[in-house]
């Protein structure tokens, strides 16, 4: 994966929430959030971080 397919997850992702009628500071959380455990998920599962 790289970088403009990231970017562009992360935007569609941006785009979900806000149109939940999510604010700016509560998406950014929740992306916070959602990256943190995609993370600790692949820290458990051994996988190596790229």
């Amino acid at each position: 994966m790289n970088n403009e397919n990231i970017v562009q997850k992360v935007w569609n992702l941006c785009n979900i929430l806000r149109g939940d009628g999510i604010s700016y500071h509560e998406y950014i959380s929740e992306l916070t959030y959602l990256l943190f455990l995609k993370i600790a998920r692949g820290d458990r599962h051994g996988r190596p971080h790229s």
